[in-house]
């Protein structure tokens, strides 16, 4: 899907390209400037249940940044009925679980409080697939 996407990025109008390789951009750059956001955070403000709160922020960080994702591919994609229907669906997919999880507490009953390591796990893994989507949507 991620390369039929790129071959839809350079088929589309100059306007529609410009917005996407913008928006691209912004969201290539984004997790750099969110973790010097968190860390301040986390080292000055936020310093109980540190842990949680950091494993809850990138969790709900990288569920947002997928929906801008799927937002992006949706613009691009948009003549292709099938591929604008996806990205509609993983769009309200992915703010729905953002908005599900945002609440530490609500977080920490569904995700931390029975196994620390799925929520690493889940992290790692939105992590590497959002900067494998990236890194390939930028070349």
């Amino acid at each position: 899907m991620l390369v039929s996407f790129l071959q839809e990025v350079r088929e589309m109008n100059d306007k529609t390209n410009k917005f996407v390789k913008v928006m691209l951009s912004i969201v290539t750059v984004a997790p750099v400037i969110a973790a010097m956001v968190f860390t301040i955070l986390f080292t000055f403000v936020l310093k109980s249940r540190p842990e949680e709160r950091i494993l809850h922020s990138a969790t709900t960080f990288l569920l947002w940044m997928f929906a801008t994702l799927f937002y992006i591919m949706m613009i691009a994609c948009f003549k292709n009925k099938k591929r604008r229907t996806v990205s509609i669906v993983g769009m309200i997919i992915c703010v729905a679980l953002a908005i599900l999880v945002t609440p530490l507490d609500r977080y920490v009953a569904l995700c931390f409080s029975k196994s620390h390591v799925g929520s690493y796990i889940l992290a790692a893994v939105l992590l590497v697939t959002y900067l494998v989507v990236t890194i390939k949507s930028l070349k």
